[in-house]
């Protein structure tokens, strides 16, 4: 039996605690100096809404779609907030962003009560996909490459092996699950059905 401790850091604290031997193993999106590093997925940030929200429509969405849109952002010291950022200035557009906040979860819940939109990872989007949240493809493209990363010298390699192989069982599970989602964005008119069968529980 194994006890686990889950902690969110910044990647600059996880590469200094991964060389330190203070991790088992990491999850990052950066690679970490001192560390064994493996590629664990490559994916493509997502934009999620309200199901009330005029993006509905859309098969994809678009810098330009959001110009208009009260948009949640994660913190600016993110790694994925630099890049949706870096799309929106090659596009020329300035999101109007009203809130920025340290996690996907808290974004997700703001969009939740029906106001706000944010561009965000997938396996964030997956869990908090639901018949008021809506999911789109983004584009451009913002990829985000995900990495484990275990220190030098690691004294419970054989436990972090099985450990790592369930997380990437859970990858493939979130990622059926968001492909679901996705369906919405081939037939739009699934949107309305959503909205239609909303209206009458009301």
């Amino acid at each position: 039996q194994c006890r686990f401790d889950l902690q969110v850091h910044s990647r600059d604290s996880i590469t200094a605690s991964i060389r330190n031997n203070q991790f088992d193993v990491a999850f990052t999106v950066l690679s970490s100096q001192g560390a064994d590093v493996r590629h664990l997925a490559t994916v493509e940030a997502v934009c999620v809404f309200h199901r009330s929200s005029p993006l509905a429509r859309l098969s994809q969405v678009t810098p330009q779609a959001l110009a208009d849109q009260p948009f949640v952002s994660l913190a600016p010291s993110y790694l994925s907030r630099q890049n949706v950022d870096a799309v929106f200035l090659r596009a020329g557009i300035q999101p109007r962003v009203f809130m920025s906040t340290q996690t996907a979860a808290s974004a997700c819940g703001v969009i939740r009560s029906g106001y706000g939109v944010t561009v965000i990872d997938p396996f964030s989007a997956a869990v908090f996909a639901s018949k008021d949240l809506l999911v789109r493809p983004f584009a451009p493209a913002v990829r985000f490459d995900y990495v484990i990363a275990v220190p030098g010298r690691e004294p419970n390699r054989v436990l972090v092996d099985a450990f790592v192989g369930r997380v990437r069982d859970a990858i493939a599970e979130s990622t059926v699950r968001l492909a679901r989602h996705l369906t919405d964005a081939a037939d739009p008119r699934s949107s309305a059905r959503a909205r239609a069968r909303g209206s009458r529980s009301r």
